[in-house]
């Protein structure tokens, strides 16, 4: 007998810290969906996509080499390295904190205040667009429903 082994596919940590970020904003975004499902509030799904997005408090999920190269970037020059909007943000907010942490002692170095922001701090909010978190949440509902089908198919076997 053969087995068939499926191919390999590595993921980049980038695309890991993605996948964690959008799990993360899916996770927060259903439990609030079944609260205003529950309330009758009209338009949920905009509402519960909206509401998520500026008052969710997801973790950082980036790497600590990234975190360091882009931080030190932003303190030596007061900007942010890159080109999307939510992203300078959501680095400009890094930095600021580890500004302030840094600022309580000169004891403290920026890689030990960029390590502990990681490790114990959570971003304001979810640094996506409204337009990308709608895509997540269909593209989430549509495998949901695909593996609904797919265990009812089992079932009347």
């Amino acid at each position: 007998m053969r087995f068939k082994y499926k191919p390999f596919t590595y993921l980049t940590p980038k695309t890991q810290a993605r996948m964690a970020r959008d799990t993360e904003f899916l996770e927060m975004y259903d439990s609030l969906l079944s609260l205003l499902l529950q309330h009758n509030v009209k338009n949920p799904v905009k509402h519960a996509v909206r509401f998520t997005l500026r008052n969710g408090t997801p973790r950082y999920h980036v790497g600590y080499r990234r975190a360091y190269d882009v931080v030190r970037h932003i303190l030596k020059t007061g900007e942010a390295p890159l080109q999307g909007e939510g992203q300078s943000r959501m680095w400009l907010d890094f930095a600021d904190r580890t500004r302030q942490l840094c600022a309580l002692s000169p004891r403290i170095t920026a890689a030990a205040a960029i390590e502990w922001v990681l490790n114990n701090c959570r971003a304001r909010q979810f640094y996506l667009s409204e337009d990308y978190a709608e895509h997540q949440m269909r593209q989430a509902r549509h495998e949901r429903l695909l593996r609904l089908a797919a265990r009812l198919r089992r079932s009347y076997r």
